[in-house]
């Protein structure tokens, strides 16, 4: 008799099984507070950072990927602008499916595009549900109330980048030409 893999028993994708190996056995990426903010970053790196603040003022909405079940889910938000560590702050409702993916497997990608210029900066990074009421109460958009039946609705998520890449067409920045490699600040160790 032929022997199953585990991963094909429980009917999930090989790499979803790995991520969950990787979880449990603690394999798992540090958590944010682990990984200090780099302040050693060379000229062209901080180029690269004002740039991405570039693009992502430009695009102004932003796609936040989360994985379920082995399957990328994406969705437009309208993020705040990342702060000094590009840290970037997101509201979204209590009963999203989105949090239950978060509270999962808390790790995906803040992508934004500007069409116009053209130009793309891809976050990749943890992603942490925040509670603290005093937090979220200082991200709080008057104009969300049509969105949200009550303030107790609203949730605040806090996406911590451990690296970006960028593409930027009119400023020169198109990465390699062979390759197609686009520009990568590391921002995280």
């Amino acid at each position: 008799m032929r022997r199953k893999a585990l991963w094909r028993v429980f009917g999930m994708k090989w790499w979803v099984a790995f991520h969950m190996g990787a979880v449990l056995i603690g394999c798992a990426p540090p958590e944010p507070s682990q990984r200090a903010y780099r302040e050693d970053f060379t000229e062209h790196e901080q180029q690269l950072l004002e740039v991405a603040r570039a693009i992502i003022d430009s695009a102004y909405y932003g796609t936040l990927v989360t994985l379920r079940g082995g399957v990328p889910k994406a969705r437009v938000m309208e993020p705040f602008r990342p702060d000094s560590a590009m840290v970037v702050w997101l509201g979204t409702h209590r009963r999203t499916r989105k949090l239950d993916e978060i509270r999962f497997y808390p790790i995906g990608t803040l992508h934004f595009f500007a069409r116009q210029l053209p130009a793309y900066v891809s976050l990749y990074g943890r992603i942490e549900i925040v509670e603290d009421e005093q937090m979220k109460d200082s991200f709080w958009m008057p104009s969300w109330s049509a969105f949200y039946r009550t303030k107790a609705d609203y949730m605040l998520l806090r996406f911590v980048p451990d690296s970006l890449e960028l593409i930027d067409v009119s400023r020169g920045y198109t990465g390699d030409s062979t390759t197609w490699r686009p520009h990568v600040v590391v921002l995280r160790r």
